[in-house]
């Protein structure tokens, strides 16, 4: 009775915040009376923000807790508002962001995730990108990972007589089969909801890359694309293939959005992709043409994404004309960054010099090679990298 009279309260607190809600943002009616009594508008205005922060520390402290759905699809729209400046979609989207990091069920998150989708097919180009970039704080672990239960600690069986020995053994062999049914239950969940978070993610970043690739809302789908390339379903290769490749032709790509293209494709050509017979050219000549780009105020960020796809072309077969010219302007432009930008250029350098012998007859600067080398080609096949020699690594110390 006591739990019965605590959630009818609990609704009861619901229903004022949503109607405090909609009475500030919603109402047409409350819109008109502003121009008559503004103080009462604003003070209106004020009790919804707080009844919004209310339901968003509501969401987050209990995103597991009766009416989540109501709280869910009331408070993820305001995600989406310009009302008060940004103000209330900065607290839902904080809400949201918080909820991501903590749900591992994903129960809660997945229906983020559907109403987040529905808004950007809605709003279309409109939509706060914020709300976008929330999508990567999804929790999409390996479902593999299952962690074990700490063994509880239980007296020396010396003290115990036959008979206590022989019921522990049972009674642990019980709790191994529950643990490991509850396990197989959990995978299923996770699997489940990991499986429809997905769907919905993939849908939303397909749309901007066909519907809105000329907004602002490029660059966040590209960043999720990267993130989550290792778990795009084999049946959307295609398609995303063919949208990079007239995304990399059509638009004026900066050099992070560069490199999330080319990330994203050779960590799916890496994965599940890789045996589709795919000619990746266009993007290892876009990676090169890339490399020219860099310059000692770009963030280390950026150098982090190239060495991610650099590691990833090492597990496709690209020509060892072209891997020379990569080599080689690595080895270059390594002499005009700092230090530790240096490092990481020549330590993906020596990678692909421990890996192919032909390459590392770069470093024998004795070899009369007959032709002529082109460092400014576009393309890497075009640059003749086998008739130079990698005369920029002597200009560095060893323990660089």
């Amino acid at each position: 009775q006591l739990r019965d009279g605590s959630l009818r309260n609990y609704r009861v607190f619901l229903d004022l915040l949503f109607e405090n809600l909609n009475a500030a943002f919603q109402s047409k009616k409350a819109k008109v009376k502003a121009k008559v009594a503004s103080d009462v508008f604003e003070a209106r205005r004020n009790l919804g923000v707080l009844s919004l922060k209310c339901m968003a520390e509501l969401l987050s402290q209990n995103y597991n807790f009766n009416l989540r759905s109501n709280i869910v699809n009331t408070l993820i729209p305001y995600g989406a508002s310009k009302a008060r400046g940004g103000q209330l979609a900065d607290i839902v989207i904080a809400t949201i962001i918080e909820i991501f990091d903590k749900d591992k069920q994903g129960e809660c998150s997945v229906e983020i995730v559907r109403i987040i989708a529905a808004l950007v097919k809605k709003k279309g180009k409109s939509v706060n990108g914020k709300l976008i970039s929330c999508l990567l704080h999804v929790r999409l672990v390996e479902l593999g990972e299952v962690k074990k239960e700490k063994e509880e600690k239980l007296p020396d069986t010396a003290m115990l007589s036959h008979k206590q020995r022989k019921h522990r053994k049972e009674q642990a062999k019980v709790r191994v089969e529950l643990r490991e049914a509850d396990a197989v239950e959990n995978k299923k969940k996770k699997s489940r909801m990991q499986g429809e978070s997905l769907d919905h993610i993939f849908v939303t970043y397909f749309r901007v890359l066909k519907q809105f690739h000329d907004t602002p809302l490029l660059p966040i789908a590209l960043a999720g694309l990267c993130k989550f390339a290792h778990l795009i379903n084999v049946d959307f290769f295609t398609d995303l293939f063919e949208c990079l490749k007239r995304i990399i032709k059509e638009e004026s790509l900066n050099l992070a959005d560069s490199l999330n293209c080319v990330s994203t494709i050779f960590t799916i050509l890496s994965g599940q992709g890789s045996v589709l017979d795919v000619d990746i050219g266009e993007f290892y000549t876009l990676l090169y043409q890339n490399l020219l780009l860099f310059t000692p105020d770009t963030p280390m960020k950026t150098f982090h994404q190239l060495k991610n796809a650099l590691t990833n072309t090492l597990k496709r077969k690209v020509p060892l004309s072209c891997q020379m010219a990569m080599v080689k302007r690595l080895c270059t432009m390594s002499a005009h960054l700092q230090p530790e930008q240096t490092h990481i250029f020549l330590c993906e350098a020596r990678k692909q010099i421990r890996g192919s012998p032909r390459i590392a007859q770069m470093l024998d600067s004795d070899e009369d090679f007959g032709k002529q080398f082109y460092p400014g080609a576009t393309e890497p096949g075009q640059a003749n990298a086998e008739a130079t020699v990698l005369w920029e690594l002597p200009l560095w110390p060893n323990d660089l």
